[in-house]
């Protein structure tokens, strides 16, 4: 059995495997931006695809680990002044118990729920 590399032919097929890395990974960070918390949009804002990549946070959300994997229960303490206060608060208060959060895990279900993928996919 003979073998011929086709160079033309090769290209073509890495142009239309990209293309399928590229159209997976929009369709990722369309799903994490649709599941993202949302209270000033800052962090929905910065999911971001770039080729195979999804990237979320950075400067503008530094954030983004805790509504991914939740908090544990915390005590929120002063850094600068003597007490916290808020705008809805009756009276400051020298520390906060913290509940913790549940994990929203937006980016892991963009991931790994690739039900979607399937309807458009052949």
């Amino acid at each position: 059995m003979d073998f011929e590399y086709d160079e033309d032919g090769m290209s073509a097929i890495v142009g239309q495997v990209e293309k399928i890395v590229e159209f997976v990974t929009l369709g990722i960070a369309r799903r994490a931006r649709a599941n993202c918390p949302t209270q000033t949009g800052d962090l929905k804002s910065t999911i971001t695809p770039v080729r195979n990549k999804v990237y979320v946070g950075g400067p503008k959300a530094p954030y983004w680990y805790f509504p991914e994997f939740g908090t544990d229960p915390h005590d929120i303490l002063p850094k600068t002044k003597k007490a916290l206060f808020w705008p809805t608060a009756l009276h400051p208060v020298s520390m906060v118990h913290h509940p913790g959060t549940p994990e929203l895990a937006y980016m892991r279900n963009a991931l790994y729920n690739n039900q979607w993928l399937t309807a458009v996919l052949p």
